[in-house]
């Protein structure tokens, strides 16, 4: 709908050996009917500490898509969420913040659809 504001939104992800999930997770944000340019939209991987493979998909998500960004904490990863999530906080710059565990799939319509964006 022309004219109707949008706020802009970072989607924090903490992540800790979740090689297994991480590109589905992504792929999901990837997916999201919310509108990704003018920096409206923006998804903030925070890699926490992880041995896996969990660093080098965020890195190449990163890589391929502007609106993703990554967040590595080596050396004092890994001492848990709440940590993990207050690096990432730091790093948003959107109104409004939202998070997601890295093994959940959210609807693709999920941020659309929040009732304070409803018009």
């Amino acid at each position: 709908m022309a004219g109707t504001y949008r706020p802009s939104v970072s989607i924090l992800i903490p992540m800790h050996m979740e090689g297994k999930v991480a590109k589905n997770i992504l792929e999901r944000f990837i997916e999201m009917d919310y509108p990704k340019d003018d920096f409206h939209y923006e998804v903030i991987a925070i890699d926490d500490g992880s041995t896996d493979a969990t660093s080098s998909i965020v890195d190449e998500y990163a890589s391929k898509f502007s609106f993703i960004k990554t967040v590595h904490r080596v050396g004092n990863g890994g001492n848990g969420k709440s940590e993990a999530l207050n690096v990432g906080i730091k790093v948003a710059s959107n109104e409004i913040v939202l998070i997601f565990d890295a093994d959940y799939l959210p609807p693709r319509d999920c941020v659309m659809d929040l009732p304070f964006l409803s018009t």
